[in-house]
């Protein structure tokens, strides 16, 4: 099973928004505590965070799709 926004199933939530900071040459400087701090704002918990996508709900995994997402301080 493939989640449907584009995560990356063996990696967990706050892999998948820290890879993608990388992959879109975000600067900060702490990305890691970044990341969480979005993950939280839409929602997830500590134990949620930590988990592999396959193991969210779809409703988490389009959490973690909407904090990458705003990962990149898109303009709103």
């Amino acid at each position: 099973m493939r989640s449907s926004q584009y995560l990356l199933n063996k990696l967990t939530a706050l892999e998948n928004v820290t890879l993608s900071m990388d992959i879109a040459n975000v600067h900060q400087n702490d990305k890691e505590v970044r990341a969480v701090e979005l993950l939280e704002k839409v929602g997830l918990d500590q134990d949620q965070i930590h988990r592999r996508i396959l193991k969210l709900s779809g409703g988490q995994q389009q959490r973690v799709a909407i904090a990458r997402a705003l990962s990149y301080d898109p303009k709103i």
